[in-house]
């Protein structure tokens, strides 16, 4: 029964092969994931923009007691920050290595 199942699984691939040719089945996939990582990388960049725009007009018409509050937190806004920028920068290049690990 198991070598039936395995020879009509082949027969299968085979005509799916001949079918498809030469054409590559992940194609659309691989165009889905170039369109989104661009979005994401234009998205990510412009909340990095807008959170650094808003965290300085909030210091810069905050009173004295806000702005000594942030000071008392400037290393965490600053992490936050890097760490935005990291993940940012950190989508496209697991894309490019993962074309070249994998060779597409």
């Amino acid at each position: 029964m198991n070598s039936s199942f395995l020879l009509a699984t082949k027969a299968k691939l085979l005509n799916a092969t001949m079918v498809l040719g030469d054409a590559d089945p992940f194609q659309g996939v691989g165009n889905l994931a170039k369109d989104w990582t661009g979005r994401t990388i234009a998205a990510g960049l412009l909340v990095l923009a807008l959170g650094a725009a808003i965290t300085l007009i909030v210091f810069g018409f905050g009173g004295d007691q806000l702005r000594n509050k942030m000071k008392a937190k400037l290393g965490y806004i600053v992490l936050a920050v890097i760490g935005l920028a990291a993940i940012v920068g950190g989508i496209p290049w697991l894309y490019n290595m993962g074309k070249q690990w994998f060779g597409a």
